[in-house]
């Protein structure tokens, strides 16, 4: 029999392709600009992150940590390519961080991390709490998967956000959408004002036509 679980929420892959930039931030008077080539790639400072031991560190958690807290200037983290078994956390404390791989050979940062084993929100390969992040040239893998039942749902995202005043959400600017199938969504509601915007960016045939779910809950529909 179909599983008639409401919940489930499968982890895919996601290839950001943001470029490092200075003026993609949290702000509705900055304009977003719909060429690449505008973006601004200047940076104060870079910490190279290489697992031959040749950059400054090995891992990228490492590098996170060496960031001081109250950090008010773009650092850019660069990873080079190869894959990263890390869960990182970057605090609500160090803003302006930049994860930057490497062109033309996207870094892969991957966990195995389950709800069981950290809960559900602690669970994810990345968590970001400060203002100001980007990724780019990266991809971001959660490894854990096991699927028991039938009519599953697969979402890239899930914003939780209950009023109209709260300004927060989720912006996807210049990325590519890719994967196998054609059933994945672009995100799912939490709460009843989820808010996740993707502006210029290629969503390929993995990606549902319908694009947004309302949980089971036609009452946040728009």
């Amino acid at each position: 029999m179909a599983s008639k679980s409401r919940s489930f929420i499968v982890h895919v892959s996601l290839m950001v392709a943001l470029l490092a930039t200075n003026i993609i931030l949290a702000d509705d008077n900055v304009p977003i600009p719909d060429d690449k080539s505008q973006l601004n790639k200047s940076a104060t400072t870079v910490i190279k992150v290489l697992q031959d031991g040749s950059g400054n560190f090995k891992t990228i958690n490492e590098a996170i940590k060496s960031i001081p807290k109250g950090n008010t200037k773009r650092v850019i983290v660069y990873n080079g390519d190869g894959t990263y078994n890390d869960k990182i956390r970057i605090e609500r404390e160090k803003p302006f961080i930049t994860l930057y791989g490497a062109l033309g050979k996207m870094s892969t940062l991957t966990y195995g991390g389950t709800a069981l084993k950290y809960g559900t929100l602690d669970s994810s390969t990345l968590i970001v709490e400060s203002d100001y992040f980007v990724a780019s040239n990266i991809i971001i893998s959660n490894t854990e998967l096991g699927v028991l039942g039938d009519e599953g749902m697969y979402v890239l995202t899930a914003h939780a956000r209950d009023k109209n005043t709260d300004d927060t959400g989720y912006s996807f600017v210049h990325c590519d959408v890719t994967g196998i199938g054609n059933g994945t969504l672009l995100g799912r509601v939490w709460m009843s004002k989820s808010k996740v915007v993707f502006d210029y960016s290629n969503l390929g045939v993995v990606v549902n036509k319908a694009a947004w779910s309302n949980n089971f809950h036609p009452e946040y529909d728009l």
